[in-house]
């Protein structure tokens, strides 16, 4: 609720020069043109997170349509997998089910859903497409092209209507306003936006507050997995809850404490995907 990150920025124009590298050191071998076309589309997306950050809501809607797409064109070339949305309606003969035909449809489908994502970064998917071998001006009116779009597009039609308003930048659709200010707590059960730099600086501003009425794209439900927090007292907050807390963590070792984190920072890193429904 307190990320900042603004998902507008998703239609900025690419800057290919001032683009971060990937992150990690294991990173630092890209998918090479060997590898699983998925693995190859994958670090598109990543890339197009990493260079547009969106917000870890936006991140892992991004993430799960994209795998969605390649999901459901893929199905269309296995005997028994059914896609997300079309079922078994796509479905190739046996003798059609080779790995090239599978990449070929995977690929249409991760482009399209790609650019629907993250238009401003449409030239770089598509030189993704031109390194594959793969036409995306129209003229490849294949089966296998057609399996992809097609398979994307279902995809992307549902999800443009899931609630997450991603249409129009994502902009929140509640009108949602915090009980708390960044100076004045009304509500210690409820979020309060921190000043950055603490006490100088604006107020954070609540990303994507819609989110728990988006139609879930990896859990039932956003408060499925919620934990609970410390015991209401209707008179407010007992103190002894922190001092609790300063008792359990004050000799954690760096081992101990590392679990915990949301991910790695700076500006090279992806936006962490653990927020969503």
């Amino acid at each position: 609720m307190g990320q900042t990150a603004d998902p507008s920025l998703a239609g900025r124009p690419p800057d290919d020069v001032t683009d971060p590298p990937p992150l990690f050191t294991f990173e630092q071998y890209p998918p090479s043109v060997n590898d699983n076309v998925v693995l190859q589309w994958d670090e598109e997306l990543l890339q197009a997170v990493r260079a547009l950050p969106p917000g870890p809501t936006v991140t892992a809607r991004a993430i799960s349509v994209v795998h969605t797409a390649m999901f459901d064109a893929w199905a269309a070339y296995d005997a028994r997998a059914l896609g997300t949305r079309l079922g078994g309606s796509l479905r190739r003969p046996a003798a059609e089910r080779t790995a090239a035909n599978k990449s070929k449809a995977i690929s249409f489908a991760a482009y399209k859903a790609l650019v629907d994502l993250f238009p401003a970064r449409q030239f770089d998917f598509a030189e993704q497409m031109a390194a594959l071998g793969y036409a995306v001006d129209g003229t490849d009116a294949s089966t296998l092209a057609t399996v992809g779009n097609t398979a994307a597009k279902a995809v992307l039609d549902y999800r443009h209507a899931d609630g997450s308003n991603q249409l129009n930048g994502y902009a929140d659709t509640t009108g949602y306003k915090p009980v708390n200010t960044g100076d004045v707590i009304v509500d210690p059960w409820r979020w309060q936006p921190l000043r950055v730099p603490l006490g100088t600086g604006p107020e954070q501003r609540a990303t994507t507050p819609q989110w728990s009425k988006v139609k879930g794209f990896a859990l039932k439900s956003p408060f499925q997995f919620a934990v609970p927090g410390p015991d209401r007292l209707l008179s407010g907050f007992d103190p002894k809850h922190i001092d609790n807390l300063l008792a359990l963590t004050s000799n954690l070792t760096d081992r101990q404490k590392g679990p915990p984190s949301t991910g790695p920072t700076g500006p090279s890193r992806s936006s962490h995907p653990a927020t969503g429904p």
